[in-house]
C-alpha cells in the first residue's frame, strides 16, 4: 500500500513538473529572428526583429566592413557578407546577410561615367567648406557651339567619392553674361574618376537666346552621393581601343558579368593642344553586349565649329545597363 501511494505521488510530481516546465520550452522554441537569410544593397538598410520575447538583444556583426547593425538595423557597406548574431534569453540567433553593389573604383585613367538621372539616390548633407572642396575636384571642358545655339562639356569627378550635382550654364558674348540657362537633367551618382557629359541650348522664353561666343558651366550644388550601383556597369566598359577609316571605329568590351542592354557612348575631339573642340554621341538601346565580349560603334570624327577635325578622340561610356 505504502508503495502504491510513493508510486502515486511519484507520478502526480513528474506530471506537474511536466506542466510548469512545457510552456516554457514551448516559449523557448518559439524565440528566432524574422529572417534566416537576406539580402541587401550597399547603402541600404534591413530591420532585423526577435520574434517570442520581450528581452533586449545583444547585436554583433561578423564583419563591420560588410554590414553593420545597431539595434537590429542592419546597413550594407560593401560587397560581401556578413553573419549577424542576436543573443537574447540565452539563444544565439543568426542572419546570414549578403551586400550586393560595386565597390568604389578609385582608379584614376578610367573615365567612363555611370550618370543616369533615374538612379536612385540618398544625398548625403554636405557642409559648404566640403561642398566647396568638392567642386574643386570637379575638372570642367568645355566647348561653345554659337552654330548650333548650344554649350557642350565634360565634368570629371577628381573626388574620390562618388557625387551628386545640379548647375546651369552662362552664355557669354564679349566676356558679359548675356543669357543663363538652368541645366535641367542632374548629375546623380558620378563615381570617382569619371566623367559626365553635358550639353546645353542658348534659349531663353522658348526661343533663341541672344548671340554668344562662349559658355561656361557653373555647379549650383555639389553633394556626395550614396547610391545604388548594381545595375550600372559603366566602369567595367572598356572603350580605350580607337580606330580611324571612313568613320571613328570604337570598340566597347563588356568586362561585367552582365549582358549590357543600354549603353550612351561620347566620342570627344580635341584639337593639337588639347582643347576639347566638339562631341558625338552614339545611343545604344535594346542591343546585348554579353558578358566578356565586345562591340564595334561607327562613329562619326569630331569637328569643331569651323569644320576642321579633331587631332585626337577619346570616347567615354556616359552610362550602361542591364
Amino acid at each position: 500500500m505504502k508503495k502504491s501511494i510513493l508510486k502515486a505521488l511519484s507520478v502526480a510530481m513528474t506530471l506537474c513538473l511536466m506542466l510548469t516546465l512545457a510552456p516554457m520550452d514551448a516559449s523557448a522554441a518559439k524565440i528566432k529572428l524574422n529572417k534566416k537569410k537576406a539580402t541587401i544593397k550597399v547603402g541600404a538598410t534591413l530591420k532585423l526583429k526577435v520574434k517570442g520575447t520581450k528581452k533586449k538583444a545583444t547585436w554583433k556583426s561578423s564583419d563591420k566592413k560588410v554590414a553593420t547593425v545597431k539595434a537590429g538595423k542592419v546597413t550594407g557597406k560593401k560587397a560581401g557578407t556578413a553573419v549577424i548574431t542576436a543573443k537574447v534569453a540565452k539563444k544565439t540567433l543568426k542572419c546570414t546577410v549578403k551586400v550586393t553593389g560595386k565597390k568604389a573604383d578609385n582608379t584614376a585613367n578610367t573615365p567612363n561615367t555611370p550618370n543616369t538621372p533615374n538612379t536612385p539616390s540618398n544625398t548625403t548633407d554636405t557642409p559648404a567648406s566640403s561642398a566647396n572642396a568638392l567642386k574643386t575636384n570637379l575638372k570642367i571642358e568645355l566647348f561653345s557651339d554659337p552654330n548650333a545655339n548650344r554649350g557642350c562639356g565634360i565634368i570629371t569627378n577628381n573626388n574620390d567619392f562618388p557625387v551628386d550635382l545640379e548647375l546651369k550654364m552662362e552664355f557669354l558674348s564679349s566676356g558679359k553674361v548675356v543669357n543663363t540657362v538652368v541645366y535641367e537633367e542632374k548629375i546623380t551618382g558620378l563615381e570617382a574618376a569619371s566623367a559626365a557629359y553635358v550639353q546645353c541650348h542658348n534659349l531663353k522664353d522658348g526661343n533663341y537666346g541672344p548671340k554668344f561666343d562662349s559658355c561656361r558651366i557653373v555647379i549650383t550644388k555639389a553633394a556626395k552621393s550614396i547610391y545604388d550601383a548594381s545595375q550600372l556597369h559603366a566602369k567595367e566598359i572598356d572603350v580605350s581601343k580607337i580606330e580611324g577609316g571612313l568613320n571613328i571605329k570604337v570598340t566597347a568590351v563588356n568586362n561585367s558579368t552582365k549582358d549590357i542592354k543600354e549603353a550612351l557612348i561620347v566620342l570627344v575631339g580635341y584639337d593639337a593642344d588639347g582643347k576639347l573642340i566638339g562631341m558625338n554621341w552614339n545611343k545604344q538601346e535594346e542591343f546585348i553586349v554579353k558578358a566578356g565580349e565586345s562591340m564595334v560603334l561607327d562613329m562619326y570624327y569630331v569637328k569643331d565649329a569651323n569644320r576642321k577635325e579633331a587631332a585626337s578622340h577619346k570616347a567615354y561610356v556616359v552610362y550602361a545597363h542591364e
